[in-house]
């Protein structure tokens, strides 16, 4: 059959949602990775790209969590990884054919992200986000033409959040 992800997807969210600014809407995906049924750029393995790029253009702001099932390409490379983490969401990447205890834990992560208070994954957000930075920084995660960096300040918060505010403290004892 023909998977029909990134188009869908556009065309639900925007026949439904007005400009959310800075309030995030989300989309949670699980799928077997590969868009074979969008038409144009939305199709194939890069089509969300053109998903965001768009959404962008509506000023539609969306975390996006991906479960990929399988162990092609398409599931076990960076390219949803770095959807998830650039928009703050969580990805897991579930193979069968892997040992079970392995599998068993990332569905949970990702299933205790995905369910959580709305609190813990804006907290879970600013986290994900701070690693895609810092990878997209040291060139290990992909550029996204459609993503807005973090400024400097962000970066610093969330540093400093992420290490428990220790700057902060050893700059306040001096």
């Amino acid at each position: 059959g023909r998977t029909q992800l990134w188009e869908y997807i556009f065309h639900v969210v925007a026949k439904e949602k007005q400009p959310t600014g800075s309030k995030k809407d989300e989309v949670v995906i699980i799928t077997d990775g590969y868009d074979n049924g969008s038409a144009g750029e939305f199709r194939g393995i890069e089509g969300y790209n053109h998903l965001m790029t768009e959404l962008k253009r509506l000023r539609v702001n969306m975390r996006i969590s991906v479960m990929c099932i399988g162990n092609e390409s398409y599931c076990t490379g960076a390219n949803y990884e770095d959807l998830a983490k650039a928009t703050g969401g969580v990805y897991a990447n579930v193979d069968p054919k892997q040992p079970k205890d392995g599998q068993d834990k990332k569905m949970m992560v990702f299933a205790n992200v995905v369910s959580s208070s709305n609190a813990a994954r804006d907290a879970f957000e600013r986290t994900a986000r701070l690693e895609y930075e810092q990878a997209r920084i040291a060139g290990t995660a992909k550029d996204l033409t459609w993503y807005t960096p973090l400024n400097e300040e962000d970066l610093k918060a969330l540093g400093n959040e992420k290490r428990g505010g220790e700057a902060d403290k050893k700059t306040g004892d001096r």
